[in-house]
């Protein structure tokens, strides 16, 4: 008869992570922060753009409702 075997659990361990420093953190939130207010400015800006454009084409004046009274006379109007 065989004499049983002494048996041993084998565990792989990997290689720790780099760990982050303060430093390193806020660099990359600065650089996060950053980019997302670079692309707020873009979209601000095309925007603003866009809006100017439409009121180029589209002046406010065309877009008032008569007045309600009839005789009403704008107070820069009235003659003396």
């Amino acid at each position: 008869m065989q004499k049983p075997q002494d048996s041993f659990v084998v565990s792989i361990i990997k290689e720790p992570s780099k760990e982050i420093t303060v430093g390193e953190l806020i660099v990359g939130s600065l650089g996060i922060a950053g980019s997302l207010l670079l692309l707020a400015l873009v979209f601000g800006a095309l925007a603003g753009a866009g809006l100017v454009i439409w009121n180029r084409f589209h002046p406010a004046e065309r877009n008032h409702l008569p007045s309600v009274r009839p005789s009403f006379t704008p107070p820069n109007s009235q003659s003396r």
